[in-house]
């Protein structure tokens, strides 16, 4: 089958769907990703994926989105595609409507979150503008055979809105986590010497991590406030974060803001995050974004790492509070700073909610497990193989491994201070 692959930009197929993709290519299934071009679109096609590159505004911008609009018409006319699937925010809502009127037979949304137009209050502009992209949500909601869910949350929204039904929708657990690339058994010592060496870290400090965009939404300042509760503590303690920053977002931090204190790095993007992980004591995510699952909790979690996060939509759903980690509440400094005094002065508990975690991801978060259940109930290919398959980046390209078969793709390099558009 020719199979469309509809996201705003080329990062989320890549991060969250480059396991998904390959086992339809696996199968023998024709796969074009369409999306903004960006540095993940050459490790797409190496992996086997097809790519047309459509600019589009993550953000409000109708003239882009209507030029958008024409160039995806076009574009999946041409492909012909046997299944549109759709993902990020504006896909979701126009791929659906243009995909139907070209007599695709199947069409199907996922939702890694459903975005701010669900979230309350803002500007009096603001309120409006979400009130007229919900009803362009119900409306676009009619050419959607199939809906896919990270969280109950967002589902019973949808559900209550009357934008689905019990019938044509499901529940998934987010994303899932590539255990053969995010396990501690493959963590290379020499590398985290290194790394540690690069970022001027002892073997004896403590290493708090946070992973996401620069965004205030995500809790980078409660973060960062957190950090100086501990500048004057008895043994060394670093907060660590590594995220890019998100062109044209209105939750873009002032780089004023995150200057570096005593006790606290941003450290960029990172495509050596596994390894940022595994040399890490504590991860956290003190966000009030609506979350579908955090990915980089469950990477955490199959990492054996104890995690703080906020009693907030998506991440609740990954934390078993006092078992496998603290959940705290939003915007909240001084909760954040106490949970993670609780496991930074204790390492058997640390050791002890690490181990849960990772037991939680065996059972209820592997993306082996999670692609099989959209595969089989949704795409209805029930006789879908599903090979074993990760990558790596390393200094020479992007390692590929596809149920042992193993090869090296050169690949340029991402910087840390990449930008995502």
């Amino acid at each position: 089958m020719k199979i469309a692959i509809i996201s705003a930009v080329d990062f989320v197929p890549w991060q969250f769907r480059s396991e998904f993709i390959a086992t339809l290519i696996y199968n023998g299934h024709d796969v074009t990703v369409i999306s903004s071009k960006g540095p993940y679109v050459e490790r797409l096609q190496a992996i086997g994926a097809k790519h047309i590159a459509i600019p589009l505004n993550r953000f409000i911008s109708p003239l882009t989105d209507l030029l958008y609009l024409f160039r995806l018409y076009f574009t999946l006319r041409n492909i012909k595609p046997d299944i549109v699937y759709a993902m990020t925010a504006k896909p979701t809502f126009f791929a659906p409507i243009i995909a139907k009127c070209l007599n695709v037979p199947q069409v199907y949304n996922m939702y890694g979150g459903i975005g701010f137009i669900h979230v309350d209050g803002g500007s009096y502009l603001m309120k409006i503008i979400k009130r007229i992209a919900r009803l362009i949500q119900r409306y676009g909601g009619k050419f959607v055979d199939f809906f896919i869910f990270q969280n109950h949350d967002d589902y019973n929204i949808f559900l209550r809105n009357q934008i689905i039904t019990e019938k044509n929708s499901i529940v998934v657990n987010g994303s899932g986590v590539n255990c053969h690339e995010f396990n501690i058994e493959s963590v290379n010592q020499s590398r985290i010497n290194n790394i540690r060496h690069e970022l001027g870290l002892s073997e004896s400090t403590r290493i708090v991590l946070m992973v996401s965009r620069v965004a205030k939404n995500k809790g980078i300042l409660e973060f960062i406030n957190a950090g100086r509760y501990f500048e004057n503590h008895n043994e060394p303690i670093q907060f660590l974060h590594a995220g890019s920053v998100e062109k044209g977002s209105l939750e873009n931090v002032v780089i004023s803001q995150i200057q570096e204190t005593k006790n606290f790095k941003q450290i960029g993007f990172r495509m050596d995050i596994k390894d940022i992980i595994s040399m890490s004591d504590i991860v956290v995510l003190p966000s009030y974004h609506r979350e579908g699952i955090p990915n980089t909790l469950l990477e955490a979690m199959a990492m054996k790492k104890p995690i703080v996060t906020t009693n907030n939509v998506g991440c609740r759903d990954v934390v078993d509070d006092g078992i496998n980690g603290f959940l705290i509440p939003i915007r909240d400094a001084d909760a954040l700073a106490n949970a993670i005094e609780k496991l930074i002065d204790n390492p058997v508990l640390r050791k002890q909610m690490g181990e849960i975690g990772y037991e939680k991801i065996q059972r209820q978060f592997t993306v082996e497990s999670i692609n099989k259940i959209i595969l089989q109930q949704v795409f209805q290919m029930n006789d879908i193989q599903i090979p074993d398959f990760y990558t790596e980046e390393t200094s020479n390209g992007l390692f590929i491994s596809l149920n042992g078969e193993q090869r090296f793709v050169s690949v340029n390099p991402i910087s840390t201070d990449h930008v995502l558009n």
